[in-house]
């Protein structure tokens, strides 16, 4: 009997043993998974770290082109503030042949005084007289470059094409 109870008790305890084994495995198991999905997240972190540079990269690419951009914009507002300067200052005293507006105020033989962003100011005998780009003939305003008339043509000129 003794015998008996000695064999049914190592059944007992391997059958413990078992079972410890299979709850062993099974958090085995958990843990390779868990290994498992912590390194994918790791590699992912990786590749999302990589991506933040490149990003980071381009965001100073783009900010740098940006910057040239205003730069050149900068320039060349200031250039086309010369010209624009340069040439107004040109027609001053320039004697021009008698002409009506397109409201039909004659002007006679009248003389340049300046030449404003509004429209020219203009000297007939003793008078000064300010005439706005819109009154003028077409064909004078396109002689003294009105900035509105030429960024209509052009807008003429695009939509045409």
């Amino acid at each position: 009997m003794a015998l008996a109870e000695e064999n049914r008790k190592m059944g007992d305890e391997l059958e413990n043993l078992k079972r410890e084994l299979i709850a062993i495995g099974d958090e085995s198991s958990k843990l390779r998974d868990e290994i498992s999905d912590y390194e994918s997240k790791r590699r992912n972190l990786k590749l999302y770290q990589r991506q933040e540079l490149e990003v980071g990269k381009e965001m100073v690419d783009v900010k740098n082109y940006k910057m040239e951009l205003e730069t050149t914009l900068r320039a060349l507002e200031d250039g086309i503030e010369e010209w624009k300067a340069a040439t107004r200052d040109s027609f001053k005293g320039l004697k021009l042949p008698s002409f009506s507006t397109v409201d039909g105020t004659p002007l006679s033989d009248p003389i340049v005084v300046e030449v404003k962003d509004e429209g020219i100011q203009f000297a007939e005998g003793d008078a000064i007289k300010f005439v706005e780009f819109e009154k003028l003939p077409k064909t004078m305003r396109e002689r003294f470059a009105d900035e509105s008339l030429i960024v209509q043509d052009s807008n003429t000129k695009a939509s045409d094409q």
